[in-house]
């Protein structure tokens, strides 16, 4: 047996895809609000890198400056620490030769 569309069968399917193309454009229209939400939590956690990524830059130049300044420090120290050395030993000589 051959089954026949009539036209309230028709219109009855009609409505059923309309329906779902009815749902389906909402479950989109969800998926895409929550997609902005997302976008928008993503834009913030970007923003909050780039200022942790500031802070870090900062804190690496306050670093090396300290550094800088503690290499300074130890050359001072060991040039006059030399100087010193230099100075006991040609004291050292110069009492030995003395004593001659």
């Amino acid at each position: 047996m051959r089954s026949t569309w009539t036209d309230e069968r028709m219109d009855d399917l009609n409505e059923r895809v309309s329906q779902g193309f009815a749902q389906l454009d909402s479950r989109i229209d969800q998926v895409h609000s929550r997609i902005d939400r997302v976008d928008s939590r993503i834009d913030a956690v970007e923003t909050k890198i780039d200022r942790l990524d500031d802070k870090v830059e900062r804190l690496g130049e306050r670093l090396t400056e300290r550094i800088d300044k503690i290499i300074h420090t130890l050359m001072v120290i060991g040039g006059a620490l030399t100087a010193a050395f230099v100075a006991f030993t040609a004291a050292l000589i110069g009492v030995i030769l003395t004593r001659l």
